[in-house]
């Protein structure tokens, strides 16, 4: 199977890449974060783009050309980009910690990045063509299960996102009968995301990144056409909106 994984640099990307390689698949990898700073993007080797596409669209929509060109066009897309806290910022606790930088970091990197894949998406593959697009949300973007409260940036962005899974999920399934787009819990893996954190997670409900990109694997071999716009937990099961 032909794989894309954006966000490729990140602890569930590298994983995800490992995995698919190890099973013998053919992977692209889109990362935002340079390994390679000599790396020119027109040689996109090997079928890498290292870039803050983010800035530079243009440079995301060239390499989709370019692997449709190679007829390495990706059966699925897995869409990892995600964003927590910063050094000097973690989620806030109360409305007053709220701002609107740390508040647009969250909505541009836990929701606009995984729109704009989808736009590159219909500017490239023909209404036919046959894809799952699975991005990766949080349990927090769960409205109906917040008990908690909290996190407000991030909650509000991954609920974002999960709105924009199912309103994509309807339209394509008139334009792109041939696609399936989900939401996906991953679980809290032990990755940096996640690291400030990790002292109030009991050990048994903390997962390495490996056993995470195989359960992730495991779903996106797995959908079918009843699970386009779901928010779906790790195991496959359907998560309340």
């Amino acid at each position: 199977m032909k794989v894309l994984i954006v966000g490729a640099s990140g602890g569930i990307g590298k994983a995800l890449v490992s995995h698919y390689r190890n099973n013998d698949h053919d992977v692209s990898t889109i990362s935002s974060q340079l390994t390679n700073p000599h790396l020119a993007t027109s040689d996109y080797s090997p079928n890498a783009l290292e870039v803050d596409w983010l800035k530079q669209p243009g440079e995301l929509a060239d390499f989709f050309s370019y692997l449709k060109s190679q007829d390495r066009l990706p059966e699925a897309i897995i869409s990892c980009t995600g964003f927590l806290h910063e050094a000097d910022h973690l989620p806030e606790k109360k409305l007053t910690e709220l701002d609107h930088k740390f508040f647009t970091r969250n909505m541009e990197l836990n929701c606009y990045s995984h729109v704009l894949i989808s736009q590159i998406i219909e500017q490239t593959y023909k209404r036919k063509d046959q894809l799952k697009l699975v991005c990766l949300s949080a349990k927090v973007g769960s409205i109906s299960d917040n008990h908690l409260g909290g996190w407000y940036s991030y909650r509000m962005s991954k609920a974002a996102l999960n709105m924009f899974i199912k309103t994509l999920s309807i339209e394509w399934s008139r334009s792109r009968p041939n696609s399936i787009v989900a939401a996906l819990h991953p679980g809290t893996t032990d990755t940096t995301l996640s690291e400030p954190f990790q002292k109030r997670i009991s050990p048994d409900k903390l997962y390495s990144s490996s056993l995470t990109a195989e359960r992730i694997a495991s779903v996106v071999a797995n959908l079918n056409a009843d699970d386009s716009g779901k928010l779906l937990f790790w195991d496959g099961s359907a998560l309340g909106y």
